[in-house]
């Protein structure tokens, strides 16, 4: 029909594609597909298609689309777009084209520009007959909430995603705000609970066909044991259901880059280099895509662990300069740029950063997800190393005390503040070498093979300094088998041991 120059019968056949392509996950040739009905939509029509669409619903269904295939740029484009051309609609689209102006305006000019309109709509949500724009719009409110550290809020949020959900009836919706308090649970420090709540999310909603879940399911409890410390077998096996999934039905979606980052992630801590490198698949001349920027900060992680300082700089300033200043808050990004600006031997530029986001953050954010930012920060002050370094060292030194002895049993968060304590000495200068043997013990209970040779590295360079050269060997000769795949200590800890 488009080729016979026919619009008004091409346009319920576009609509239908659509769907359909919706139907077997392709959300981009979805996406095209509404694309060309918006520009061919027919004057004085209201709706078009079986069920019958609207000008407003290919508009939102065209946004959804391009937001879920890594197409966040022309998505936000065509909300600006949508305003001029639909004008006047009424509450209830008014609230679903708000939840979309809230994200991609959001994304652009910042947290409060997108809150507010965020909040818009959740008034005119609490007005009509629920619909799922409710239960969107408290997911992102709870998201965004939970990145301000405001984690309360956003647990109570998240509760009420788990009602609206029951209330709209839909199985898929109540599976994914099940799942979230899951989530919450996990991050607070109860994994176990965590996971056993979030494989029973589907019986407890009733979706039993949902691919997409399934995937998101992988997405929570990857990203709970990881931030519990789990080892990389059980962060595997809890992404192979979705892995599994993605490649079933072809899937190649965020949530789908986000189990493969996070197994990465996990892979990484091991000290397993190639095979993470293997899991995202993603060569470093790969262009940077904003959309993926999760997928690149693992990217550049590793050409630091290769020894390519250069292009990890460079790769990790990328990233930076295209997200918003939402991008601070991010402390899973914070780390891999701490650790990357370090081992170039760059750590001034990155260290205000890492520590005006915690100075703001730290005291309200799960301690488990602060942590990693923590060290990270007092890793830099301690490479930067001379007096720029005096008044970051105190804040540091005064956020130490959220690791305290309650953590003691928690193996991870031990071995996170026996590495802090001992970083924070290092930039006083007055470093020990049990303080780095301890923490690289507790890293070699969670088989973190680099952070342990890490530490080993620096409880050598303390020995050789208080003249004790037969434990420095035995530390080095340690250090170096564990640093397999890590270019840069690797040589670090030969430079140490000298031609001897």
């Amino acid at each position: 029909w488009r080729r016979a120059g026919a619009p008004e019968r091409e346009i319920g056949w576009r609509i239908a594609a659509a769907r359909a392509a919706e139907l077997r996950f392709d959300r981009s040739t979805e996406a095209d597909h509404y694309l060309r009905a918006i520009d061919i939509w027919p004057e004085e029509v209201e709706v078009v298609g079986d069920p019958p669409a609207s000008l407003a619903d290919v508009y939102l269904m065209a946004m959804d689309a391009m937001r879920f295939s890594f197409r966040f740029d022309e998505a936000a484009v065509l909300s600006a777009a949508s305003d001029e051309r639909l004008g006047d609609v009424d509450d209830g689209l008014r609230a679903d084209l708000l939840l979309r102006r809230s994200i991609y305006r959001g994304e652009v000019e910042g947290i409060e520009v997108g809150t507010a309109l965020l909040d818009e709509a959740l008034a005119l949500c609490g007005v009509l007959p629920i619909r799922d724009t409710k239960v969107r719009a408290l997911d992102r409110k709870q998201s965004i909430l939970f990145s301000l550290g405001r984690v309360e809020e956003a647990r109570t949020i998240a509760a009420r995603q788990v009602e609206a959900a029951a209330e709209l009836g839909n199985p898929v919706f109540l599976r994914d705000a099940l799942m979230r308090v899951a989530w919450h649970r996990g991050v607070a420090g109860h994994p176990s609970e965590a996971m056993h709540l979030l494989a029973d999310a589907a019986a407890r909603s009733g979706a039993d066909q949902d691919p997409l879940g399934d995937v998101r399911l992988g997405v929570y409890a990857t990203d709970v044991l990881l931030i519990c410390g789990a080892p990389v077998d059980a962060v595997a096996a809890a992404g192979a259901l979705a892995l599994a999934t993605a490649h079933e039905h072809g899937l190649d979606n965020p949530q789908i880059m986000l189990v493969r980052v996070n197994i990465a992630l996990a892979l990484l801590r091991s000290g397993r280099v190639s095979d993470a490198e293997r899991l995202v698949d993603t060569p470093p001349s790969t262009p940077l895509e904003v959309d993926r920027w999760p997928l690149h900060s693992i990217v550049a992680t590793i050409e630091s662990r290769r020894g390519h300082h250069d292009s990890a700089l460079e790769r990790i300033d990328a990233i930076w300069t295209a997200l918003s200043d939402g991008a601070g808050l991010n402390f899973d990004l914070l780390t891999d740029t701490g650790d990357i600006a370090c081992w170039a031997g760059k750590p001034a530029p990155v260290l205000l950063r890492l520590v005006d986001a915690l100075v703001v953050l730290a005291g309200s954010s799960p301690v488990r997800t602060v942590a990693p930012a923590l060290v990270a920060a007092a890793r830099a002050v301690a490479d930067v190393g001379d007096q720029r370094h005096a008044d970051p060292l105190a804040e540091l030194a005064g956020l130490a005390g959220l690791l305290d002895d309650q953590y003691r049993g928690d193996i991870h968060l031990a071995a996170h503040r026996a590495t802090l304590e001992a970083e924070l000495a290092r930039a006083k200068d007055h470093g020990r070498t049990a303080g780095w043997v301890e923490a690289a013990s507790l890293w070699d209970w969670l088989t973190r093979p680099h952070d342990a040779a890490y530490c080993r590295w620096r409880a050598a360079q303390c020995a050789l300094r208080d003249g004790q050269g037969t434990i420095a060997v035995r530390l080095l000769k340690r250090a170096a088998a564990d640093a397999h795949e890590h270019v840069p200590l690797s040589r670090a800890i030969a430079a140490t041991a000298g031609p001897g």
